[in-house]
């Protein structure tokens, strides 16, 4: 009879302490998420206090990188519209100091390693200018940033706009961000591609489309965003030949619902491109956003941020010499009449995978902390050589808002060659970011096929 009362205590003991055990598992459990979501509510405060409403810092560096105080929302009053060329919103804007060769090893903290390449051994000049923080974009992308950092979706598909990651962690949410990035919900425009090689000058001409879906309502999709087009569609277009950009994410880790990692994989149909141009003449066709190769295919460390030099504003880059036949000059470029300021960019060092057949050893990117754009990147060998940079002139579109590069350089500095992807000066010298036309039986998606 004693054994029996004993096995009875000890069960009850035993179903009274997993209970307990379950109890404080779950308290645990519903303690951690809601510390968490408490945190996400303090970062997003900060976007109203110390961090601007896409995540940069709203402090300048007491010195040459002023405040952001609401950057650049509206046209001045000389803008005449699309297709008409941009006027300077600050046109008595004088260079404050030139970097090149001789005196370039006292600037070598606030330029790239690429730049100091481009300057070593060269008449090329850069023109410093005072920073303009214009990046600015509209109040529902603003809202829905704030939106991203209190709800926290579980999948980024989720997601309807707004900077998915505005306090980053690690480099796959830089990465997601400048994907991602404002720029417009579409545009529309007539641009060239220019291959320079010594005296050598070749032009394409080309027909540019691009859907950012991301960025839109769900009712002027057209179709699922999950199951179709996630992220973005470019087309560039030559005698009827079509090189296509788009992207794409997959989720790699489920960690937990409050900190998730992305995969982003950049595809490209280039769809006869080769009887347009050859892989060595023009790599990918210039593809946006300066990313070559699979971004899946290198790890993506996230460096930090530094303050640099780097191409902003260029409002002015021809207005003095319509047309590109004195700027396309042999070896480099005349880019002492890019307009270069100091901003604060993070830095991403892109290491290739072990198995991976990607063209280059590591990519170092640098992304534009205002407006998430990238705007320039180091391209090394496997033996650690730097052979390639790759630049984005970037200005404001104030019309739309948005920080967007209409203008794009890309040197290999291994065969002294550099193309020029550019808007085509003989139609019109900006991109139309007006809605595209789209038929009763087509979605947006069909305008980009």
């Amino acid at each position: 009879m004693w054994y029996q009362v004993c096995f009875s205590f000890c069960f009850v003991a035993w179903v009274a302490l997993a209970g307990v055990a379950t109890g404080w598992s779950c308290r645990t459990q519903a303690d951690s998420l809601y510390y968490q979501g408490e945190k996400a509510v303090q970062q997003a405060q900060r976007l109203n206090r110390d961090l601007t409403p896409l995540g940069a810092e709203r402090a300048g560096n007491g010195a040459d990188i002023p405040p952001w105080r609401g950057g650049l929302a509206m046209p001045p009053l000389a803008y005449k519209g699309v297709g008409h060329r941009r006027p300077a919103p600050y046109p008595d804007d004088q260079p404050v100091y030139q970097i090149y060769n001789d005196n370039s090893a006292q600037h070598q903290l606030d330029v790239t390693p690429g730049v100091l390449a481009l300057l070593r051994g060269s008449d090329v000049q850069l023109n410093v200018y005072p920073t303009r923080r214009t990046a600015a974009a509209p109040h529902f992308w603003y809202d829905q940033t704030y939106q991203n950092l209190v709800q926290r979706p579980d999948l980024l598909t989720d997601l309807t706009g707004g900077v998915p990651f505005p306090i980053p962690s690690d480099g796959s949410e830089v990465l997601t961000n400048m994907l991602l990035r404002w720029q417009g919900k579409q545009f529309h425009g007539f641009e060239r591609l220019f291959s320079v090689q010594g005296n050598d000058v070749e032009a394409w001409p080309l027909a540019t489309r691009a859907v950012f879906p991301y960025a839109m309502p769900v009712s002027d999709r057209g179709f699922d965003l999950p199951e179709q087009l996630r992220s973005r569609t470019r087309v560039s277009e030559s005698n009827h030949r079509k090189a296509v950009h788009w992207f794409s994410w997959r989720e790699r880790s489920l960690e937990s619902p409050f900190h998730r990692q992305y995969a982003v994989t950049v595809e490209s149909r280039a769809v006869a491109v080769e009887h347009l141009l050859n892989a060595s003449q023009a790599p990918a066709m210039l593809p946006p956003s300066l990313l070559m190769d699979q971004p899946d295919q290198y790890h993506w460390q996230l460096v930090g941020k530094h303050e640099l030099l780097v191409p902003y504003n260029n409002y002015r880059l021809f207005d003095d010499q319509p047309g590109y036949k004195n700027f396309l000059t042999p070896s480099r470029p005349q880019l002492q009449r890019v307009r270069f300021e100091k901003h604060r960019v993070w830095v991403l060092d892109g290491v290739v995978k072990g198995r991976s057949r990607a063209s280059f050893g590591k990519q170092v990117l640098y992304v534009d902390e205002d407006s998430w754009a990238p705007v320039m990147i180091d391209r090394y060998s496997i033996a650690g050589e730097l052979v390639g940079v790759g630049i984005a002139l970037l200005t404001s579109a104030y019309e739309v808002p948005a920080i967007v590069a209409e203008f794009q350089l890309e040197f290999d500095l291994q065969e002294d060659r550099y193309w020029f992807h550019a808007m085509d000066d003989s139609i019109g010298l900006s991109r139309d970011y007006s809605r595209l036309p789209v038929s009763r039986n087509r979605s947006l998606l069909d305008t980009v096929r």
